[in-house]
């Protein structure tokens, strides 16, 4: 059975929707913590008729079950340049950086781990696999026990900023996250045997 899973769906209109269409597997999970987007993912999944085909989780998959917080920041934030980056209201993440401020909006939302998710839908093997959770991708993918699920393609969002940097409200933990995450993960999936191909802005991991 061709299973795909996404973690960070937003509101379903993206390229993962377009190779879903494509595809067309036998079983799809979207995880998306904000279940004010359930609608929109719907409407933009509707193509799909058969019944019981995609499900959707409004969890986070977290290193830990049990509730947690997802947060925005409140204002938009100052780059480089002198420009402002607004976040909308569906890029939530468990991991804010350092110069999102110390203001958040927040949603309340069950965690629960990778492994849980593959237990609940009775997932052995995943064909495709996309991540896109504002820099926890890292602690997801670090999370994974490959042992009980084979990934055959992995894509995650890059994410490059120093520890030192953009993650020192976190003290100690801070060295995880950020580019010392990714090196992580790339050090991880390497020894798996994935071979790894860098776009602008994500890693697609291929097992060999």
């Amino acid at each position: 059975m061709k299973t795909f899973v996404q973690i960070g769906t937003h509101n379903g209109d993206d390229d993962f929707n377009k190779l879903v269409k494509k595809e067309n597997p036998d079983y799809v999970v979207l995880v998306e913590p904000n279940s004010d987007m359930v609608d929109h993912i719907l409407e933009n999944y509707s193509y799909i008729t058969e019944k019981d085909k995609v499900k959707i989780e409004t969890a986070a998959i977290n290193t830990k079950s049990g509730p947690c917080e997802v947060v925005i920041p409140k204002e938009p934030i100052p780059q480089p340049d002198g420009s402002l980056c607004e976040l909308g209201t569906t890029h939530y993440s468990l991991l804010p950086m350092d110069d999102w401020g110390d203001e958040f909006n927040s949603i309340k939302v069950e965690g629960m781990t990778f492994s849980e998710l593959c237990e609940k839908h009775s997932i052995t093997e995943i064909d495709y696999l996309q991540i896109d959770t504002e820099g926890f991708d890292s602690q997801i993918i670090l999370s994974i026990d490959f042992d009980r699920v084979n990934i055959k393609k992995i894509q995650y969002e890059y994410w490059p900023f120093k520890s030192e940097d953009q993650y020192t409200r976190y003290g100690e933990d801070s060295q995880n996250y950020g580019l010392s995450g990714m090196e992580a993960v790339e050090d991880k999936l390497m020894d798996l045997g994935y071979e790894l191909r860098f776009t602008k802005r994500d890693v697609i991991a291929f097992l060999k």
